[in-house]
């Protein structure tokens, strides 16, 4: 499979074999040699060389294509294992239903599903699972250094998700607690040094003060600068 050399008449011919669907070979116009990085001058063991490398990518590029359909494949069962459709198709429509006054929010709450799904296939945990497993659930939480705030709504949709499925599979389901103080205090501290966070603003100095002076007098706000000078 892949390009053959063999000697031609005038030095040497490509021959291009394929086994899909079944053993097939053609010779390679001599139009497409330099495409293929072969020259008419060639000596043919210089185009047997040049053969075995495009053959040898070729192997590579077809080993990579492989690889991305093994994950792929192993991401949809991940997803249907975790995630069944039909249980899932339910979900966002008893989301959609809650939120019909409030097509915004909608917006806002399916992106949380978004990632509460991504959470659910990366960890590989059913919702049954989620109170065993919420040290991992946790862990995953600290790696991506997503806020306090954010992790409650992300555990929310969790909660939410799983109280669905509890309900449509007639069991029981322990929720996700909240992140305790201490919890809450680690997660604040690992992202103390994730660039883009922000940070208390510098007390405001009386000589930038004063240079506000003018904008503050032509938006009508004289009273406030007033105020806020003496306390300076």
């Amino acid at each position: 499979m892949g390009y053959q050399i063999r000697p031609g008449k005038f030095g040497f011919r490509i021959i291009h074999e394929t086994w899909v669907p079944a053993r097939k070979q053609i010779v390679v116009p001599k139009e497409a040699y330099p495409a293929l990085g072969f020259r008419y001058d060639m000596a043919l063991s210089d185009a047997k060389l040049r053969a075995k490398q495009i053959n040898k990518q070729a192997l590579i590029e077809s080993r990579k294509i492989t690889a991305i359909a093994v994950r792929v494949k192993t991401d949809n069962e991940l997803m249907s294992s975790y995630l069944p459709i039909e249980l899932a198709n339910g979900f966002y429509d008893e989301l959609k239903e809650n939120y019909a006054d409030s097509p915004h929010r909608l917006v806002t709450v399916a992106k949380h599903w978004q990632v509460a799904q991504k959470v659910i296939s990366k960890l590989g945990i059913d919702s049954k699972d989620f109170f065993t497993e919420r040290t991992r659930i946790y862990n995953y939480y600290r790696d991506k250094k997503w806020s306090p705030d954010y992790i409650k709504r992300i555990n929310r949709m969790l909660n939410l998700w799983g109280s669905f499925v509890g309900r449509r599979r007639g069991s029981f389901y322990q929720p996700i607690p909240k992140l305790s103080n201490l919890q809450s205090q680690r997660i604040v501290e690992g992202r103390e040094s994730v660039k883009g966070v922000r940070q208390p603003a510098l007390p405001l100095s009386w000589q930038s003060l004063k240079s506000k002076q003018a904008s503050f007098v032509h938006r009508g706000l004289e009273s406030q600068y007033n105020w806020l000078l003496p306390s300076k």
